[in-house]
């Protein structure tokens, strides 16, 4: 007669992993997804607080900016797009909206949630490229643009 397996209750358990604790920076009690819950109520409260009004209607002028590795446009005022290029105000991307808000909510928007996306104008993207070195080559007549 073969010998039987021994059912999963006669197996002996090996050593047991103790449960990683909750990350440091986490208050006591509190779970990943209450603390992630906290930080989008403060990021709303911050847009719904201090974000500006993009008029799509009014006379506005496009404006490029990078959103997760894309290319997107929003439509602002001059006003808003000095303020912008200043570096007054920044662009956050919250919840497939884009949000005009000023630099230092901006800011704390992105110390509270480092994934979300927010575009701030640093003033090196206005300086022009450097075309040192490249007078001797000329540029053929025939090339279409």
């Amino acid at each position: 007669m073969l010998p039987s397996k021994p059912s999963p209750s006669h197996i002996p358990a090996g050593p047991k992993t103790p449960r990683p604790d909750a990350p440091s920076d986490l208050p006591a009690g509190e779970g990943e997804d209450e603390v992630r819950q906290r930080h989008n109520a403060e990021i709303r409260r911050i847009l719904d607080e201090q974000a500006e009004k993009i008029d799509a209607k009014a006379e506005t002028i496009p404006f490029h900016f990078i959103r997760h590795e894309r290319i997107k446009r929003i439509h602002l005022s001059q006003e808003q797009r000095e303020r912008l290029l200043r570096g007054e105000l920044v662009v956050v991307g919250f919840r497939r909206l884009n949000h005009l808000v000023p630099r230092a909510a901006g800011e704390r928007i992105l110390s509270l949630r480092p994934e979300v996306s927010v575009f701030i104008v640093d003033g090196s993207e206005d300086a022009p490229a450097s075309d040192d070195g490249y007078e001797s080559f000329k540029v053929p007549e025939d090339l279409i643009w």
